[in-house]
């Protein structure tokens, strides 16, 4: 037998290697890939879908993010800084969400005295609680959001994703290299000729969005290449967190010093920071206030 037949033998049993993992690979995984790629599709409308399940956000008035004034932000940062001086004044963090097309109201978060996440949301212009019983109990679109990336399983369901879209890598390309012919294959398409019909469709359809999938399953997984494949942060950083400030061009976490200072007035530095972004801000962290480590 010549070199050349042995070759070909080898790549024809690759080949049908290749087929059983695209076959199987694209079966199991295409539920909950199906799954993953509806509500990724529907989440990319989740302001609207909340704006839509919670009208009477819209009842807060008075406020308009699109169009809001420097001023009026400034007001808004006024009125959460003065709620959160008087009801958290020794939490570990100050969270300020100032108001959005999703929700016109001021966002707070901190911790308190029992370590416990404690939210408000408060009045724009008044800086007045918002009653809870005011707005109903759903997370409208952002379901769709948590359910597309980690199927509201927390750190398991973001594994399951990973797993789940790595195969959907591994099944396009095994897809590729099994049809040799694939460019060829794209142009042609025999009508009426039952299970061969379907193939070509299958064929077309999938070297047309090609781009796109391979695009969408490589972006999923490197959004959380540092959860899949910690190995090169924990090389190049003492901790993560260190990682996180550098991408993330914020502040490192330091720890408390227990040595009290005053909090500088968070409406003056959110001025300074819309000046230095040349853009509009949209939320404040400040860590460890009332302590000489505080950071925003």
């Amino acid at each position: 037998m010549s070199k050349s037949t042995d070759v070909s033998l080898e790549q024809g049993r690759f080949r049908q290697t290749m087929a059983w993992l695209h076959t199987w690979g694209s079966l199991v995984a295409s539920w909950a890939l199906f799954a993953i790629f509806l509500t990724g599709t529907i989440g990319v409308f989740d302001d609207a879908i909340t704006h839509w399940m919670t009208p009477e956000r819209a009842l807060i008035g008075e406020f308009d993010p699109e169009t809001s004034t420097q001023e009026q932000r400034l007001t808004a940062v006024t009125q959460a800084e003065n709620f959160l001086r008087n009801a958290a004044p020794q939490s570990h963090f100050w969270r300020i969400r100032l108001p959005s097309e999703a929700d016109p109201a001021i966002g707070l978060s901190w911790e308190d005295d029992n370590a416990e996440i404690q939210q408000r949301r408060l009045h724009p212009v008044t800086g007045e609680i918002i009653p809870d019983q005011q707005q109903r109990e759903t997370q409208g679109g952002h379901h769709f959001v948590h359910m597309h990336f980690e199927f509201h399983a927390g750190m398991t369901g973001i594994w399951l994703v990973g797993f789940f879209t790595m195969i959907m890598l591994v099944a396009l390309v095994s897809g590729i290299i099994i049809h040799k012919r694939i460019f060829k294959d794209f142009f042609t398409f025999r009508s009426g000729k039952g299970q061969r019909s379907w193939l070509d469709a299958h064929n077309a359809s999938s070297v047309l969005s090609l781009p796109f999938q391979l695009m969408i399953a490589y972006s999923g997984l490197v959004i959380f290449v540092s959860i899949y494949m910690p190995a090169g942060v924990l090389a190049n950083y003492d901790k993560p967190q260190s990682f996180f400030a550098e991408v993330f061009n914020q502040p490192e976490h330091r720890p408390e010093t227990g040595i009290e200072a005053d909090v500088l007035s968070l409406t003056e530095l959110f001025k300074q920071g819309e000046a230095l972004m040349e853009k509009p801000g949209s939320f404040i962290n400040v860590e460890h206030p009332g302590d000489s480590s505080a950071v925003a």
